[in-house]
């Protein structure tokens, strides 16, 4: 049983796995390796594939099914910020002012242009270098809350990609206690 301190982050791995789930990344490739366990370049082919192959009614419902994971992690989010307990990790992130930045462009409506879309490639290069460099941190929740943010961006989901943006630069900014 998880002690009180280890909910929310047993919680959030619930929580992103169902995601990662209904976006295919469970789905294995013609190696039979998990897509949840290659690189953001690999993942992000696989999606823009099934993104092709899928009408818009199909896309539709699956955008609105991530949507009850969204609010929990919306709650999660204020709960969290409340107590002042961070549990994603990026103090090894290689630039994490400039994940901050980039996400910052996707929390509001207004502010999510050709530019903020530009900006995603900034995350992406960061994740390519932590699957490269930092390969033990591929399988963190940070990880791979950023990764799913990068899912939504492709999938169109802006409005979950903006509640993953503020929870992720919440959890960047954040001071424990």
């Amino acid at each position: 049983m998880a002690t009180a301190k280890d909910r929310y982050r047993q919680k959030l791995g619930e929580i992103i796995g169902q995601l990662e789930m209904l976006y295919g990344l469970g789905e294995q490739n013609e190696l039979g390796v998990a897509y949840v366990e290659l690189d953001i370049e690999t993942i992000m082919e696989y999606e823009n594939q099934l993104i092709m192959g899928l009408s818009t009614e199909d896309k539709k419902v699956r955008n609105l099914e991530a949507g009850k994971s969204i609010v929990l992690i919306s709650y999660i989010k204020d709960r969290l910020e409340f107590y002042g307990r961070r549990k994603l990790d990026y103090s090894e992130y290689p630039r994490a002012d400039v994940i901050a930045q980039c996400l910052l462009r996707f929390t509001e409506k207004d502010t999510i242009s050709g530019d903020a879309l530009n900006n995603l490639n900034m995350v992406v290069y960061i994740l390519q270098e932590i699957d490269n460099k930092l390969v033990s941190h591929k399988f963190g929740l940070g990880y791979r809350y950023l990764r799913m943010f990068i899912v939504f961006a492709l999938w169109g989901n802006y409005c979950n990609a903006s509640v993953l943006a503020k929870f992720i630069i919440n959890q960047l900014v954040l001071r424990e206690g």
